[in-house]
């Protein structure tokens, strides 16, 4: 009985404005913002959860808005919010990326506001937050449309061992600093875990990125909505801006060489190519981009992993606009709308009503760990599910002290990233389309498969090198280089 009371009062003070509402700040007519975002469709107390927001926003803040949740679900949302920017219907906020609501897209043609003169005076502490270097990731010629997520965006490579299988057979994997350490620990696994292959490759077709190698086509990361498969690449760190093709590289053919020696020992494989989960449980080894073992056991549960890197770290901007809040042109109050960005970018409460819903409702704090909380039974009604889809994920709560430290560490890992040279180019490829749709169809295929080690590269890729030129590979190259130059040009004027 007590507890219905408490959550009954908590709900009448939500639904109540206090008496400062009619009155100072407020005696001005608030401007109504409408924000929409992907998900899984409305939860039963949005509606809750928008009052409680815009309770706060009039008691504690200086911002003259009250704020409307649209989440639409997976299937619909692009849908949905196309026909919204083709008729150009007003709204002031959504959810773009990489493969979402095609920030790239959405930006030329105009369906979101540049930001770079606004962000500093509306959102400086948010601009602090990400930094210039962040921001220069969100950059189509020079501009910005959209404020990034802040979370962990860097790219390692790593090899995630399960842990039990290491432990049974007392391997000491305190040298290892490379895929060729592993070899004798997969003999092992060959000779004595029948039911087992030593490595999973399916996660190893983005192989370049493991070379520092960047793709310039949208194919490299899993996230990209127009990813198209092709040849050209610069490395992360480059100092002389030079396009290549990345199968003429001799650390691409000695990896493919790799792959290929582990494949005839029998680490991996003969089906790897048909394996429709890229999880497979009777794998040893995997080469994977996972942040932390953690993560990795939360997403593959059933055995504990031993993380080991094997790249540098690396900040790529697809890590960037993987999540981003853009203002739609179509907005009448963009800078309010910035100004509420910055507030769910810096305050932890809104933060978190916005993830988790409100405390004692639809979740508890554990007593005695301030960040650390735990579900209710009402947890169903409200609870977003995806915290780096809306913002600053540091600010986020989290259910575990290991998921709390991880959220800590973010800026130390973002800050140890090597930021990618080239950030903030991005390549037309509309000059060249004819000659990448006919690459795509020799590079999809025979790349894959060298990649994972089913093809040997000594046969194949003399075949496909000439299979892309004859297909146009190198005026992709010349174009490549040619947009690139001109970009380089720019950013030193």
């Amino acid at each position: 009985m007590k507890k219905l009371l408490k959550i009954s009062v908590l709900i009448l003070g939500i639904f109540i404005l206090p008496f400062s509402a009619y009155y100072g700040q407020a005696q001005e007519k608030l401007v109504e913002l409408n924000w929409y975002f992907v998900g899984y469709g409305e939860d039963e107390d949005t509606e809750l959860v928008e009052k409680a927001i815009n309770k706060y926003i009039q008691n504690y803040t200086n911002l003259n808005c009250t704020i409307n949740l649209h989440c639409y679900d997976w299937g619909s949302y692009n849908s949905k919010m196309a026909k919204k920017i083709k008729n150009r219907e007003e709204f002031d906020i959504c959810f773009t990326a990489n493969w979402s609501l095609n920030y790239y897209d959405n930006a030329k043609e105009g369906a979101f506001l540049r930001l770079n003169e606004l962000l500093p005076i509306y959102a400086p502490k948010t601009t602090a937050l990400l930094g210039e270097g962040y921001l220069k990731g969100t950059e189509i010629n020079g501009s910005c449309y959209g404020i990034p997520s802040y979370k962990n965006s860097v790219e390692q490579y790593s090899l995630f061992i399960r842990k039990d299988l290491a432990e049974k057979y007392k391997m000491n994997l305190s040298t290892v600093k490379n895929l060729e350490d592993m070899e004798p620990f997969f003999e092992v696994i060959k000779e004595k875990e029948t039911d087992i292959y030593a490595l999973n490759s399916q996660d190893v077709v983005y192989s370049f990125g493991l070379l520092n190698m960047k793709k310039l086509l949208p194919t490299e990361n899993l996230y990209h909505e127009d990813a198209v498969a092709g040849p050209g690449a610069v490395y992360y760190d480059t100092k002389d801006y030079r396009v290549f093709n990345e199968l003429e590289r001799p650390e691409v053919i000695a990896f493919f060489k790799q792959m290929h020696s582990y494949y005839e020992a029998g680490y991996i494989s003969g089906n790897a190519i048909n394996e429709a989960n890229r999880v497979m449980t009777n794998v040893f080894c995997t080469i994977d981009i996972a942040a932390t073992a953690e993560h990795y056991d939360s997403t593959y549960q059933g055995y504990e992993y031993i993380r080991i890197p094997i790249s540098n770290p690396i900040v790529p901007d697809y890590c960037i606009t993987n999540a981003i809040q853009a203002i739609s042109s179509t907005s009448k109050h963009p800078e309010e709308a910035i100004k509420f960005l910055e507030l769910v970018n810096t305050d932890k409460y809104i933060n978190n009503l916005l993830i988790y819903g409100i405390e004692d409702i639809h979740y508890t704090k554990v007593k005695g760990k301030n960040d650390i909380i735990q579900f209710t039974e009402n947890h169903e009604r409200y609870y977003y599910e995806i915290p780096w889809i809306l913002g600053n994920v540091k600010n986020t709560y989290s259910f575990t002290e290991t998921e709390r430290k991880g959220k800590q560490e973010i800026s130390i890992k973002n800050q140890m990233g090597q930021v990618d040279t080239t950030m903030g180019f991005v390549f037309d490829f509309t000059p060249v389309q004819e000659q990448i749709q006919k690459c795509e169809l020799i590079w999809d295929p025979y790349v894959h498969y060298l990649s994972i080690g089913l093809y040997d590269p000594e046969v194949y890729v003399p075949i496909v090198l000439k299979s892309l030129e004859d297909c146009g590979s190198k005026e992709i190259i010349a174009e490549m280089q040619r947009q690139l130059d001109e970009w380089k040009n720019l950013q030193e004027k």
